[in-house]
């Protein structure tokens, strides 16, 4: 027989019942005439591993035995770790003994993972994807009576964060990526060991990437995030890379999270932020890409298009149309339709 250790949470989708914000009624007297509603649906993490129950060692071959995870789906950056955190006969070491019943006889053998020998509290297994990791037991040896000889092995399975890749850090945040690592710095592998202070540097414009500097007293390295947008990040992500000189790890510049700007109003003179990757509906139908802090400037009404022309100026420029049946200039302008995707985007109504 063999021992399957599973773990499998039913995946839920959110219902009515479920939603407790309510968004506004609309009626007949309601200036917004769109409501938008968020679908969710969380996927629970699932795998399946299987370890032998028994194995039977011999005095003139090896054995192998294997563990094999299936109908494995976790979180991003995640992966499935299997230990050999105890043995009934061995406390520590490479060295494993099976031992009659009294005691009185010992039979001696190791264990290798590939080409790794194990000892009491490795790490024998990865898994990210089903996949298979053969151990080889070795001859057993040493026994001084007949009879049988056992010893019990513990595995521990664990779902464990795949460091540093997904850690994301701030200016300002001390930041550890381990020993002896390397970071990408344009075409450049810098090392690092230890804990560094994170300090952000400027934008290339050449090369398209935000410069950052981590700093430990009079000591520095220096890594580069691409990033086509000048506007300075929230926060950085590692997203690739294993951390050595030939695969330094990479970064990924992190904007804070978009929400639904419905219902959001700015004025002439204002700072608007409608998030990061945004569209907005141009004044020729097209849409436009926004990202980050825009000053709003006022125009001219236009006839033809029965509304008011602003431009948003920031990373770029981008000119909105502000639907009024008035020519009269707004006090301000409210978002009133779209997503903001690019097949969907922001579009927008005067206000009085």
């Amino acid at each position: 027989m063999k021992k399957i250790v599973t773990i499998t949470l039913v995946a839920t989708i959110l219902t009515a019942t479920g939603i407790t914000a309510l968004a506004a009624p609309v009626t007949p007297d309601s200036d917004q005439k769109q409501r938008n509603s968020t679908v969710g649906y969380d996927a629970a993490p699932t795998y399946s591993i299987v370890i032998p129950e028994e194995i039977i060692l011999k005095s003139n071959d090896t054995v192998e035995a294997e563990i094999t995870a299936d109908d494995i789906m976790l979180e991003a950056y995640q992966q499935i770790e299997v230990k050999l955190t105890a043995a009934s006969n061995t406390e520590s070491g490479s060295t494993f003994s099976a031992k009659t019943a009294d005691g009185q006889s010992t039979a001696t053998y190791t264990i290798t993972a590939g080409e790794q020998a194990v000892s009491v509290g490795d790490k024998i297994a990865v898994f990210e994807d089903a996949g298979t990791q053969t151990l080889t037991f070795s001859k057993a040896e040493g026994a001084t009576y007949a009879g049988k000889h056992t010893e019990t092995l513990t595995f521990t399975i664990s779902v464990e964060n795949v460091f540093p890749i997904g850690l994301t850090f701030q200016v300002g945040d001390t930041v550890n990526l381990g020993d002896n690592v390397y970071v990408k710095d344009y075409d450049v592998a810098r090392e690092m060991s230890g804990d560094y202070t994170l300090e952000y540097l400027q934008y290339d414009y050449g090369r398209h990437v935000h410069n950052y500097k981590l700093v430990r007293g009079d000591e520095k390295t220096y890594f580069a995030v691409s990033n086509s947008y000048d506007i300075r990040p929230t926060a950085v992500k590692v997203t690739g890379g294993t951390g050595t000189s030939t695969d330094p790890y990479t970064f990924t510049a992190v904007y804070a999270e978009n929400v639904s700007q419905i219902g959001t109003t700015f004025h002439k003179g204002d700072t608007v932020n409608l998030g990061y990757d945004i569209y907005v509906l141009g004044i020729h139908g097209q849409s436009m890409l926004i990202a980050g802090d825009y000053s709003v400037n006022y125009s001219s009404y236009n006839y033809e298009m029965e509304g008011h022309i602003y431009y948003l100026k920031g990373y770029n420029k981008a000119y909105i149309l502000a639907a009024d049946k008035s020519d009269k200039e707004p006090t301000g302008v409210t978002v009133t339709g779209g997503s903001g995707t690019e097949t969907d985007p922001y579009t927008f109504t005067a206000v009085h």
